[in-house]
């Protein structure tokens, strides 16, 4: 059970290295993500549920880690410690 909680404990207060969307990029996909949810209050039917993609862009802005970009090697966050 140790080996299973250490990971976990290890990396508690060592966030900065999970995040990989900063700047610019964080806040164009909040707005992106808010903008596709409002698809949900515009259209009507089942096209609507369009809209529920949103979420993920929403996500990634909000919690700053994209796996998309760790595939890819890729790190708009400026944090250095």
């Amino acid at each position: 059970m140790y080996i299973l909680i250490r990971p976990i404990i290890d990396r508690k207060g060592s966030n900065h290295d999970m995040k990989n969307v900063g700047g610019f990029e964080r806040g164009f996909r909040i707005i992106l993500g808010l903008g596709i949810l409002s698809l949900l209050l515009f259209l009507s039917g089942p096209v609507r549920f369009i809209g529920l993609i949103g979420i993920f862009p929403l996500w990634t802005g909000a919690t700053q880690f994209c796996f998309m970009n760790k595939m890819l090697g890729r790190n708009s966050c400026k944090l250095q410690l």
